[in-house]
């Protein structure tokens, strides 16, 4: 039965993914795309800072300063989610943290089980590293934030970096938002709410990565990760969202995070549900693609609870911010293509998004190789 249902939703995945994709080309973009790195891979995007004269700084240019670089992998069960959702957001990180912000692209289940998305994570960081003069990017100095899936993912990474013998870039910290855990224990054993993902898809999206693999593996369930693998990570800040099923493996992970010594910190987030950062991110695509009764049963003013969380959980990463602007959900497609222009948010609007074309080209000859060291080799 479990079978029937998983293939029956394997069925409606592909009208997902066109419904995310046609509400996402009702604006344009104001990061600049980064090639697949890998035949039949995803697109990333870069969001670059200002200079010190306020025009989108171009890493290429001598003497530009090397900034450190945000990571942003997005959610979706490792089936769904698009990096072009949140391009409001990685505009306006850059913009009010002074940082590259970069949405990776990796590819989805079930066409791509597990470790096709560690895979294609890694390949990005790589190849910013190994590319980092042309982007103007600090190696030293990368960030990875991820949400559920994307959480999972960051983690993920983070483990199988540690086999490598050396590395062309740090990771300083670690940020998750309502994070994906545990794929060993079933959904239905979970106290799952009416406003978060049901559960006959959640089983879906865990049979479809771990694919038939030990469920217990750290690279798919961190939370089993050994006390030698704990140890060895970078900063650990996690924002698991109050009451939902995957909370309790956060805590878990934290206590154990402090039992080893680790650098970690733990904010339950209240009047939230899971997805919620996500879809204030762009409003846009959650109303066009969301049920009515869906959005009914989710807490009002999420978007709110939403921009006092992104800013406060990237503080906390990131430092003080260069400018105190803040993240509006309202109308955060407008503000970034006032920001892409290098105007403020309450600039006169004039122009459209696409006036990012300030914004440099990504560098044609940046297919980086494969870093040596990586255990297996890149694909």
């Amino acid at each position: 039965m479990a079978e029937d249902k998983s293939e029956q939703l394997k069925q409606i995945i592909p009208m997902m993914r066109r419904g995310v994709a046609k509400s996402l080309a009702k604006r344009p973009l104001t990061g600049t795309a980064i090639p697949p790195l890998v035949e039949g891979g995803v697109p990333s995007w870069w969001h670059a800072p200002l200079d010190a004269s306020g025009v989108v700084a171009d890493g290429r240019q001598a003497g530009a300063r090397r900034a450190p670089v945000l990571f942003e992998l997005h959610g979706g069960g490792f089936a769904l989610g698009d990096p072009r959702k949140n391009d409001a957001l990685r505009t306006w990180i850059a913009r009010r943290w002074g940082v590259h912000a970069v949405g990776v692209g990796y590819r989805l289940t079930p066409e791509n089980p597990f470790p096709a998305a560690i895979d294609d994570v890694i390949g990005v960081l790589d190849h910013f590293a190994e590319n980092a003069e042309r982007y103007g990017v600090d190696p030293d100095a990368f960030y990875l934030m991820g949400c559920s899936a994307g959480a999972n993912l960051a983690l993920a990474c983070a483990f199988r970096l540690q086999l490598r013998t050396s590395l062309r870039f740090r990771i300083r910290g670690i940020l998750l938002h309502y994070p994906f855990l545990d794929a060993a224990t079933k959904p239905e054993d979970l106290d799952v709410r009416s406003e978060d993902l049901p559960v006959e898809m959640m089983g879906a999206f865990n049979s479809w990565y771990v694919d038939g693999r030990d469920p217990k593996d750290p690279l798919i369930s961190p939370v089993f990760a050994s006390d030698a693998q704990l140890a060895a990570l970078p900063r650990v800040i996690q924002y698991p969202v109050d009451g939902d099923a995957l909370a309790p493996s956060a805590q878990t992970l934290h206590e154990r995070l402090g039992a080893v010594g680790a650098d970690c910190a733990l904010h339950l987030v209240e009047g939230a549900y899971h997805g919620y950062l996500e879809d204030a991110a762009n409003l846009q695509v959650y109303q066009d693609t969301s049920l009515p009764e869906t959005v009914a049963a989710r807490p009002a003013f999420f978007d709110q609870t939403a921009a006092r969380i992104y800013a406060q959980s990237l503080d906390e990463l990131l430092g003080a911010p260069q400018e105190d602007i803040p993240f509006r959900p309202q109308q955060a497609a407008e503000d970034a293509a006032r920001f892409a222009r290098g105007g403020g948010a309450d600039d006169p609007a004039g122009g459209d998004a696409s006036a990012a074309a300030g914004a440099p080209a990504a560098p044609a000859d940046g297919a980086a190789p494969g870093a040596a060291g990586e255990m297996g080799g890149r694909r």
